[in-house]
């Protein structure tokens, strides 16, 4: 479990089994089997785990830019990277939280300081910034590099660079939304792309709920009524709505008072959403099921669920011979 320090660049970690920082190993508590079973077998427990991650302090003068609000934070799909936005909300960095087979305890800097792996190029300028980080499997060609000492290679970090509101991750309404990938392997600048659709809507978006699903093709973004519109992850167009706008009870945008919460995992199968007013959770199904039923097959079309059918069923006959 990674915070962050708003105003401070400070990154505390702790562990999510025990509830207290690493101490050079982490036994993985909170992974299937835990301390002392089968699963220790793959030396999770053996990791080296860094305590925190510092950036640098804020040099900021009018105390109008980046500084009212914590920098983001993501991690790489295998936890062993950590992604942040700078304090002046211009850069992102990347810091090694946990080591792998060829990091040894006491890697890390004073303290069980993590390391930092990359810093991008400045991709935020005059009264830009960024909001919101999510990490993004490549989808097609392969990583960059020779797969030697990467940052979590295979993957892309996606962020939204706008004009903000200030004091808020809500992007000025009717402003355009760029969303920048950046390579998780070095921190170089892959593409920059505007969002369809977010332009004279007269609408607040929350760049910090920024999210990713799809298995990497999608990407959510929450709006201050609660609605929560699917963009393509390559080229930013719209797709879909979760649900129209303001149409849940007490969420129109004079409600509006808890910042949007948007989640999805790994597998990219459902995204949460919480309401407006925080009430309650609602989940989506956004991506393929993980497990086939006859509910979950009902949506496909027919033509597709017949040819399923007889994949399934010609591997069942041949490992039945």
């Amino acid at each position: 479990v990674v915070g962050s320090v708003g105003g401070h660049a400070v990154f505390p970690v702790w562990d999510a089994g025990t509830g207290e920082p690493p101490t050079g190993e982490s036994n993985h508590s909170n992974e299937p089997g835990g301390r002392g079973s089968r699963e220790d077998a793959r030396g999770w427990h053996a990791e080296p785990a860094a305590s925190y991650a510092r950036d640098d302090p804020w040099r900021g003068g009018d105390g109008r830019d980046g500084d009212q609000i914590a920098p983001h934070v993501a991690s790489s799909r295998d936890g062993r990277v950590l992604y942040a936005t700078s304090l002046d909300a211009k850069e992102v960095r990347a810091w090694r939280i946990r080591g792998g087979d060829d990091v040894v305890v006491g890697a890390f800097g004073t303290n069980g300081a993590a390391t930092r792996a990359w810093t991008s190029e400045r991709l935020a300028v005059r009264s830009l910034r960024l909001a919101g980080l999510t990490s993004l499997p490549r989808t097609r060609g392969v990583s960059r590099g020779d797969g030697g000492d990467t940052a979590g290679g295979g993957e892309l970090v996606a962020t939204c660079c706008a004009p903000m509101v200030d004091g808020t991750c809500y992007a000025t309404p009717d402003a355009p939304i760029k969303v920048v990938l950046i390579d998780a392997e070095d921190g170089a600048t892959v593409r920059r792309f505007e969002l369809e659709g977010v332009t004279a809507c007269n609408r607040f978006i929350d760049c910090g709920s920024l999210a990713g699903g799809g298995g990497g093709t999608l990407l959510f973004l929450a709006h201050r009524d609660g609605s929560i519109w699917i963009h393509a992850a390559r080229s930013g167009g719209q797709i879909a709505t979760l649900h129209a706008h303001s149409t849940w009870a007490g969420t129109s945008g004079h409600h509006r008072l808890l910042p949007a919460c948007v989640a999805t995992v790994g597998d990219g199968e459902f995204l949460w959403a919480a309401t407006t007013d925080g009430q309650c959770v609602h989940r989506y199904q956004v991506g393929p099921p993980r497990t086939w039923t006859r509910a979950s097959h009902r949506r496909f079309p027919v033509a597709f669920r017949r040819l399923v059918k007889e994949l399934v069923t010609s591997v069942h006959v041949r490992n039945a011979r």
